[in-house]
């Protein structure tokens, strides 16, 4: 028997088959998904407005550019390391902030970050 975690949120047009084990997990998952990236959306927010956007732009993109890349996300049909090397022209600017934020462990920070809302889940 699979369980699915639709119920969560408003429909999409896909939903991610979990098994019935798995639900508790794939519900803290999502649900603190939004803080995560969020929290990251926040950064670029900020390293917009530090590098001299005006706030209200930079809200704007970045709300914008989260948008645009959940669109892509869902049409693409690779995973998310595959569209992100898409985008990452050699010596460009994406590959330069992303060396950046792997320079700071933030692959990592996020694996980790799940791994604490599951762990949670799991001790409750």
């Amino acid at each position: 028997m699979v369980s699915d975690i639709s119920q969560l949120f408003p429909p999409a047009s896909s939903e991610a088959a979990v098994p019935p084990d798995m639900t508790q997990v794939a519900a803290a998952a999502a649900r603190s998904a939004v803080g995560f990236l969020t929290l990251a959306l926040e950064g670029i927010e900020e390293g917009a407005v530090r590098a001299g956007l005006p706030r209200d732009a930079a809200r704007a993109f970045v709300v914008q550019t989260a948008l645009a890349t959940a669109l892509l996300l869902e049409k693409h049909e690779g995973s998310p390391a595959d569209l992100k090397d898409q985008v990452a022209s050699p010596g460009g600017t994406t590959i330069a902030g992303l060396a950046a934020l792997e320079d700071r462990g933030v692959r990592a920070a996020g694996i980790r970050a799940v791994e604490q809302a599951a762990g949670r889940t799991r001790t409750r």
